[in-house]
Order: structure tokens, then C-alpha cells, then sequence
């Protein structure tokens, strides 16, 4: 992969209220126009920077952001503000950067898509493996009594889990992979309204990609709903739902279908070759979408 991209700026919750890194491309589509980019749950930042080069390599300019596991930030998704977000839209726009999109895989989806719905600079959103209503906080271990989320200093609502990593032992035996996505489907079954992402308020298109072999949520099914509420609302701006038979949880863009798979998952094992063509793939529908947008 040709770098065609530097790191410009790097920020501190301390100095500039969000942690994070932005990368500017050497050869942009638009040059007012950037991507914030926000990792899984597990709070590696690594990974979310790998997630901006690539986006960067590609054209556009990025911001990686830390939601999570950042100095000034919570250890896990307890009680971690979105407001994170709104600062890094402020810098984005006091640096000449008006066009705003915002991608996340994982939790970092569920963040992007709750704060594109409340903050009306962002004008795209693309979540991957993502649930579409507010999870409950977990420390990695257990369940909180409270949200993965606030706003204005305030919990969001939320979608009770009672995740434990104890619970999550017998069924992963079972199926023989890591697989938590029981929590989320007794939560989906009882959630009430005021706890599913209001994606109608996005402010611009929304993709949704998703994995028909997703062990740790189910994003199809959350995915879906989200477009259903999305037709409801006779939503203004072009949105999709891409779901991938072949691929697990960590629908990772790739540039080349040779990544190495993630054996944690039982379709991966099975299906690898299709797995790394569907990240692959969910690379190039991506950087379409973004360009069009």
C-alpha cells in the first residue's frame, strides 16, 4: 500500500477535549471534506489508527478518534461521552473541514450513528457490525447499571444487556466461537422505543454493513430495524443495508482478500477465503459511498 498520507495533528482530552489523530491526504477527492473514524469497544487505538490510514490511503482526509481507553476517558464503554465526537467535529470545522462523515465498526458504530443523530455537522454515517440501539455499559467483564454513553453529562438510555464474560462461556463452548450475541437478542426483545438510535435525525446517508454470521451482536437484525425506521420516518437522504453472508463480527477493512483470518470465529474457520473477500469488499462500498456522498 503506497502511504499516501502524514500525520498532521495529534490531540489530548486534556488540550483539545477529544483524544485522537488526524491524517491528511496527499490526494484527496474534496478538500474540505474528512471521516471520523472510531474503532471496537476494546478501546485499541491501534486499530483505529490502522482503520484512518487505510481510509486516508484511499482519498479522503481522517480523524481517528478515541472514544474509550484514552487518558481524560473511561477504561471501557461506561458512561463515555459523545461529546468526544462534538469536539472533534469543532476542530474539523475550525480547520476549514465542513464536510463531515463519521464510521465505526462494532460499539464504534453504535457511537457513530448516536452521535451523528444528535450532532447535525456530521452528514454521513457508515456503521459496521453495529448495534442501532444504546448498549449497557460493561467493564469488560460484567454489566453497569448504566449507558455505554452520555450527552450533556447525562447517562443516554439504554438497551439492558446484563452481559457477563461468565454467561458468555456455556454458549461459546456451544457454538465453538466467541459469542455473546444471546445478550443482545433477550435485549432486543424488550427495549423499549426511546433506546433504539434515532437514525432519522441523521443529518445524511447512512450505510449499513453487516455480518449474516455476526456471533458477538446480531447486527442483520439491528441493521434491519434501523432501515425500517428509516422508511417510517420517510428519511430524505439515500441509506443501504449490505449484508454479508460469509464474514464474522470483524468486518475489518482490508485492501487484499489474503488478510489473515479471525480464528475466534466459526465461519471464519469455515469460510476464510470469503470472509477476507467480503472486509475486502466492505472496503471498496465504503470508499464508494463516501465518495458519492
Amino acid at each position: 500500500m503506497n502511504q499516501n498520507w502524514s500525520v498532521t495533528k495529534n490531540f489530548t482530552v486534556e488540550a483539545h477535549g477529544f483524544q485522537g489523530c488526524f491524517y491528511c491526504s496527499e490526494r484527496p477527492w474534496e478538500e474540505k471534506k474528512a471521516v471520523i473514524v472510531c474503532g471496537g469497544s476494546d478501546g485499541d487505538f491501534a486499530l483505529t489508527k490502522q482503520l484512518g490510514e487505510t481510509f486516508c490511503s484511499q482519498g479522503v482526509h481522517v480523524l481517528a478518534l478515541a472514544y474509550v481507553n484514552a487518558p481524560g476517558l473511561p477504561r471501557h464503554t461506561v458512561e463515555a461521552p459523545v461529546e468526544s465526537a462534538e469536539n472533534a467535529v469543532q476542530w474539523l470545522l475550525d480547520n476549514g473541514l465542513d464536510k463531515i462523515g463519521m464510521y465505526g465498526i462494532s460499539s464504534g458504530g453504535e457511537y457513530a450513528l448516536l452521535a451523528a443523530s444528535l450532532l447535525p455537522r456530521i452528514t454521513c454515517a457508515v456503521a459496521v457490525s453495529a448495534p442501532c440501539a444504546v448498549s449497557q455499559a460493561d467493564n469488560g467483564v460484567h454489566y453497569k447499571n448504566t449507558s455505554c454513553w452520555t450527552w450533556r453529562n447525562h447517562p443516554v438510555p439504554y438497551m439492558e444487556i446484563n452481559y457477563s464474560l461468565i454467561g458468555a462461556i456455556p454458549m461459546s463452548l456451544r457454538h465453538k466461537e466467541l459469542y455473546t450475541r444471546h445478550f443482545y437478542e433477550k435485549g432486543i426483545r424488550s427495549a423499549p422505543d426511546n433506546v433504539w438510535i434515532p437514525v432519522e435525525k441523521i443529518n445524511g446517508p447512512v450505510l449499513f454493513l453487516t455480518a449474516g454470521e455476526d456471533s458477538i451482536c446480531p447486527s442483520s437484525e439491528f441493521a434491519k430495524r434501523a432501515v425500517q425506521r428509516l422508511k417510517e420516518h420517510d428519511f430524505p437522504f439515500p441509506y443501504e443495508h449490505v449484508d454479508y453472508p460469509y464474514a464474522s463480527h470483524f468486518l475489518i477493512p482490508a485492501l487484499t482478500p489474503e488478510s489473515a483470518p479471525f480464528k475466534a470465529f466459526a465461519i471464519e474457520r469455515r469460510r476464510p477465503k470469503e470472509c477476507a473477500e467480503s472486509r475486502a469488499d466492505s472496503l471498496k462500498k465504503t470508499v464508494a459511498w463516501l465518495k458519492k456522498w
